[in-house]
């Protein structure tokens, strides 16, 4: 593991730097909610209109096409999670639990996304992190079961 970087930064300018960081931090938060949500969206619109018009036609395999959409786009959230978003969650809580640790704040790495000089997750843990969350599973779990009773229904 690479050595810390030091730094001739006094504490207080150390403390103003991290508060900084974790604002920044939130406003990645905010922007990857945002384009989940946007993709939540979307996955309602399709799965609703398969399941519209599979019920105007007659057609059980829209229904069918419509869990498709369900779970493509619970992949895509998770893909999107673990790739991107999980590396901020980790940075955030790593940051905080120092803080609120009491740790020195001269130990505490500046703007270090890459976890290099702090605890890294690996690829299949960050993956399991985001896959296996309640919100999502009811989420697109209720839009999976409901396509799939319209398409028993057919």
């Amino acid at each position: 593991m690479p050595e810390k970087p030091t730094t001739d930064l006094a504490r207080p300018d150390r403390l103003e730097i991290l508060k900084l960081e974790m604002e920044l931090l939130q406003s990645r938060f905010d922007k990857y909610d945002d384009l989940m949500f946007r993709s939540r969206d979307w996955s309602v619109t399709l799965v609703v209109a398969l399941l519209g018009a599979s019920i105007s036609f007659d057609k059980g395999d829209l229904a069918g096409l419509a869990i498709a959409v369900a779970v493509l786009f619970y992949a895509l959230e998770v893909v999107s999670r673990s790739s991107y978003w999980y590396k901020y969650v980790v940075r955030y809580r790593y940051v905080r639990d120092c803080l609120n640790a009491g740790a020195p704040i001269e130990a505490i790495s500046l703007y270090d996304l890459t976890q290099q000089y702090g605890p890294r997750p690996g690829r299949w843990e960050s993956v399991k992190e985001c896959a296996i969350k309640a919100e999502l599973l009811l989420f697109y779990g209720t839009l999976a079961i409901g396509s799939l009773v319209a398409w028993c229904l057919l």
